[in-house]
């Protein structure tokens, strides 16, 4: 029988979001989107890039440095992010311009249950404290989304 453990899970969890990413970084770029909203394929590639190695140095520090840390409740509040990424954006702007937006796919098929593994487990076996999340996963969700905008300028401001 599978394992579901605190490791397993973390793997799990960045492996999504690595395919996830990809497919994003693959198409998102080039999408003709009704939305109007327009990045470059090397500021979108930056800021997944960033996001994809936080989202792998939380999994290890969570991992092999310890529970109940504040990489702790980075990584939780991280798997919080990308279960309501699932659906906003990406659910919902499907439904709304009526056509597959990049990365819809991999968010339900793969982010969802594995965000969804991490947020059960960490609650239960105790890796974070619940009621301490109920406050630091929305910090953190609302920091990631303050993030994007932040690190596309930051890669105009590199390469400038």
């Amino acid at each position: 029988m599978l394992k579901l453990d605190l490791k397993f899970c973390a793997f799990l969890f960045v492996a999504a979001i690595t395919m996830h990413n990809i497919e994003e970084a693959l198409f998102l770029p080039s999408w003709e989107n009704p939305i109007g909203i327009e990045i470059s394929s090397s500021e979108f590639n930056f800021a997944v890039v960033v996001l994809t190695v936080l989202a792998y140095l939380s999994a290890y520090l969570v991992v092999w440095c310890g529970r109940r840390g504040g990489w702790a409740y980075f990584y939780t509040g991280y798997a919080l992010a990308m279960f309501l990424n699932v659906f906003f954006p990406h659910l919902l702007t499907s439904i709304l311009v009526q056509e597959y937006a990049p990365g819809t796919g991999t968010a339900i098929l793969l982010v969802l249950p594995a965000s969804s593994l991490v947020l059960y487990k960490s609650i239960k076996i105790g890796v974070v404290d619940r009621a301490k999340f109920y406050l630091t996963g929305p910090i953190v969700v609302l920091g990631m989304a303050v993030s994007v905008p932040f690190l596309f300028a930051l890669w105009r401001a590199l390469i400038s």
